[in-house]
């Protein structure tokens, strides 16, 4: 899987919104890990969108982030919950960068959320969201928001 420069331009400012919420938790993971959980991603990717008969054209960010981030609390079962709130806060972040910015998900939605992503990670899986859930959960936030602004 090659990317073009552009396409990795995307997936490093897809991603810094995540390292930002790990690195204020204190939370940082090795290199090695890192380029294991990013290759990982990036795989994901190109087998869902040809899975799913995606013509994507652009990167995701909401793909990047969750998968990733997913990929990655896989490495740190000790703080899972942590993460869980990482994951969940950085695709928010990403959500209110859209416009009108000032629409975003309710604290207590994002809470919740983010225990569901916990729990699947934990194995709780009967009361947990995938990482394709995750990201539906918040591509359809942003659907809604574009909806909204009347950019359909």
């Amino acid at each position: 899987m090659q990317l073009t420069d552009a396409e990795v331009d995307d997936l490093v400012l897809s991603l810094n919104s995540l390292r930002i919420t790990l690195n204020e938790r204190d939370i940082y993971f090795s290199e090695s890990d890192v380029n294991e959980s990013l290759q990982a991603c990036i795989g994901h990717h190109y087998r869902h969108i040809r899975q799913l008969g995606v013509n994507q054209k652009t990167i995701d960010p909401y793909k990047v982030i969750t998968w990733f981030g997913v990929d990655l609390a896989g490495k740190d079962d000790d703080r899972l919950q942590q993460i869980a709130e990482c994951i969940v806060a950085a695709l928010g972040a990403c959500l209110l960068e859209e416009t009108p910015k000032e629409i975003g998900l309710e604290t207590d939605t994002m809470r919740y959320i983010a225990d569901l992503l916990k729990n699947e990670l934990s194995g709780n899986t009967d009361h947990g969201i995938g990482r394709n859930g995750l990201y539906a959960a918040f591509h359809c936030a942003q659907k809604m928001k574009t909806r909204l602004a009347g950019r359909n």
